[in-house]
């Protein structure tokens, strides 16, 4: 056993690790396992997020399950940049870190978006008046009718006459080798 801890050393990095807004208040960060642990299981992952990109102050979370690679971080400030870096752990201790890709981002809502009208703005009244003309319209019953461009039986039968003589005439190569083939 001595052995194999002499062997082995910290594991790699994260392979990837990715950040995405879950909400107006928290991130969701996203990681894979490393490549390479150097001989020794990963016991745990250390997620560390601040708000200054050099990790000087910052805070963290262990995660003990191996099999969950994701952590929401929660009851976070709002339109603040956060930066986030994930390690993993093993008998030999912690390995290098990854930063997460986008470096930082800002828990943030599309409702939270400043100087952006909103779709409807100032069109809710003309669409008020589009829908009485139309109700005006519709009540009257002098609605315009619109040709429809509906073939006539005529013009279906003769089609589905040519087709069906298609389907059953016999073109010159298919007669010439089937004479050839007996």
């Amino acid at each position: 056993m001595k052995q194999q801890y002499d062997s082995s050393g910290v594991p790699g990095p994260p392979t990837t690790c990715h950040l995405r807004v879950e909400s107006s208040t928290s991130l969701l960060v996203l990681f894979e396992a490393p490549r390479d642990n150097h001989g020794a299981f990963i016991t745990r992952y250390k997620v560390e997020w601040s708000q200054l990109a050099n990790f000087s102050s910052c805070e963290s979370v262990l995660l003990t399950d191996t099999r969950t690679l994701e952590h929401c971080l929660s009851d976070l400030q709002t339109d603040v940049p956060y930066f986030v870096r994930v390690s993993a752990y093993n008998m030999r201790g912690y390995g290098p870190t990854r930063l997460s890709s986008p470096n930082s981002l800002c828990p943030s809502s599309w409702h939270n978006v400043d100087y952006v009208l909103p779709r409807a703005d100032g069109r809710t009244e003309a669409l008020s008046h589009l829908f009485q003309e139309m109700c005006q319209v519709r009540e009257s019953g002098n609605i315009p009718r619109v040709p429809s461009p509906v073939k006539s039986p005529q013009q279906t039968s003769r089609k589905v006459q040519r087709t069906l003589s298609r389907i059953f005439r016999s073109s010159v190569k298919f007669v010439k080798n089937i004479r050839r083939q007996v």
